[in-house]
């Protein structure tokens, strides 16, 4: 999927078929060499989960931001009672965040010790969305 291209940001369609439909006719015509298909389709896959990871780290982005706010707020109305709780809890939410961006794709090269199955990708994705 090029940069160019938009990811459904309510997060409400399965990003699988964004993938998928992304695809043009060169590669779909690719699609059909004998053993390709399998690799695409793991590809494919890891597209989708790092969409998938791109838009939970961004509501979570939004919801620190809120949370920041508030702690501004907090501060202007001379309730700092809170600050230290909130100040905490944006430090996790920022870890999640940086956890979330940052994680692993489900990639295992050709010729890597460990191999990643399609289910396993399938149950990634399903837990994420």
């Amino acid at each position: 999927m090029d940069q160019g291209e938009s990811i459904d940001p309510e997060g409400t369609g399965d990003l699988r078929e964004t993938v998928q439909a992304s695809l043009g006719g060169l590669e779909s015509l690719v699609g059909k060499i004998p053993g390709y298909k399998g690799y695409k389709q793991k590809e494919l896959r890891r597209e989708a989960d790092k969409l998938l990871r791109m838009q939970v780290a961004a509501k979570l982005g939004d919801q620190r931001k809120r949370i920041t706010g508030l702690q501004n707020k907090l501060v202007s109305q001379a309730q700092i009672e809170f600050l230290d709780d909130m100040e905490r809890a944006l430090l996790k939410l920022q870890l999640l965040i940086d956890r979330i961006s940052t994680a692993s794709y489900g990639y295992a090269g050709l010729f890597d010790a460990v191999k990643v199955k399609e289910e396993q990708l399938d149950a990634l994705y399903e837990y994420d969305n």
